[in-house]
């Protein structure tokens, strides 16, 4: 693991009132890669950095096979450990959770090492604001009411962060 200040945000920002809940519906609902949200914040708001719409495009694609043969299996078996209701009484269930719950967070600590070694080295001042904009134009979803809600959500909870 390289010395990461973005992973330390991640967890500050994402332990904020309502910010996992927005991450998770983002996640579930349009497909967000919620460490490339975080992305998004954490250089605009604590490194003034723009993110292109090219260079999301690239590290949309550069993390997808992991997201989805990793991290997103990973998710579907802690969420069905979880939800487990064939075996309520056994209670091994929720020790297999946490050890999954565990893999799947080395898991999403790694893409961020991954990520932040792939930063660009030339760019544009920006914020976060603007950085999930562009994030967003990069998936290439339509955001309602609802997730432009969940999406205010994240970034006021990053205006605490200092610039």
């Amino acid at each position: 693991m390289i010395d990461n200040p973005f992973w330390g945000f991640s967890l500050a920002l994402y332990a904020k009132e309502g910010v996992a809940d927005a991450c998770l519906l983002l996640q579930d609902k349009l497909g967000y890669d919620v460490n490339l949200l975080l992305l998004a914040c954490w250089t605009g708001r604590c490194r003034g950095i723009a993110i292109t719409e090219s260079d999301w495009r690239g590290l949309i694609k550069s993390t997808r096979l992991w997201r989805e043969e990793i991290v997103g299996p990973l998710r579907q078996v802690r969420r069905t450990l979880k939800s487990a209701r064939w075996n309520a009484d056994w209670g091994y269930c929720d020790h297999l959770q946490r050890k999954v719950l565990d893999i799947e967070l080395e898991c999403e600590r790694a893409e961020q090492d991954f990520l932040l070694s792939r930063l660009a080295t030339n760019f544009e001042t920006g914020d976060a604001s603007g950085n999930v904009d562009t994030f967003a134009t990069a998936m290439g979803v339509d955001l309602d009411a609802s997730d432009w809600s969940s999406l205010d959500c994240i970034l006021s909870a990053a205006a605490d962060f200092a610039s």
